[in-house]
């Protein structure tokens, strides 16, 4: 299990997470949602360790979380200038290859082309690929359907639910509500920097009143 207890987070004078905490349990899908300024990016971020924290604890199955527990797929992902996505993918360790031969063919992508020469979609699908090299037992995607069409929108999404099967927590944000109903376990309604209520699938069709209630 994951637990996040009483996190607080400022840049500078601004306080952006108010004592936010909720714990995720394995083999469970969980989306993070929230209106543009809640804290959605911060609260990620400072799991990673990208954010410092002024207080609260991260724990993870009885001990401190370390981010090499996590698999993060960032919004925004950095490439090396003129290098082909077979370069870019012999980077990643060697782990869960069946999983990424499978990925690689629903996502046909051209891996002997420069990826400056991408567009944004299948540049998230190589990043998508890449993140499946490491076997980790958290897996947060930060607004990962950007940029994909409907296909690799469904395929994303089936992997999600494969990652679910193999024992892993998944955390996914996205700004369409819709998105996250089929496949998300729970909801975590981030509000003014504080975990204002979580949903369960039960719950998934009072989401919208709530939140411009």
């Amino acid at each position: 299990m994951l637990i996040i207890n009483d996190l607080i987070v400022k840049y500078g004078q601004k306080q952006v997470l108010n004592g936010c905490s909720f714990h995720c349990e394995r083999s469970n899908i969980y989306g993070l949602i929230g209106l543009n300024g809640s804290g959605k990016s911060t609260l990620i971020n400072s799991i990673y360790s990208f954010v410092p924290k002024v207080s609260g604890d991260f724990k993870f199955e009885n001990r401190i979380l370390h981010r090499n527990d996590i698999a993060y797929l960032e919004t925004q992902n950095y490439y090396y200038s003129n290098i082909t996505g077979f370069e870019y993918l012999s980077l990643f360790p060697k782990n869960n290859m069946d999983l990424v031969a499978e990925y690689l063919k629903y996502f046909d992508l051209p891996l002997d082309r420069i990826i400056d020469g991408y567009s944004t979609g299948m540049k998230k699908k190589l990043a998508i690929i890449g993140l499946l090299h490491f076997d980790k037992p958290i897996f947060i995607f930060d607004e990962p359907f950007n940029g994909l069409d409907l296909e690799a929108n469904h395929y994303l999404l089936k992997l999600m639910e494969k990652l679910k099967s193999m024992n892993k927590i998944v955390i996914v944000t996205s700004h369409v509500l819709q998105t996250l109903f089929p496949i998300c376990d729970k909801i975590i309604w981030l509000n003014h920097g504080v975990i204002e209520q979580t949903f369960d699938k039960s719950q998934f069709n009072e989401i919208e009143g709530h939140i411009f209630h």
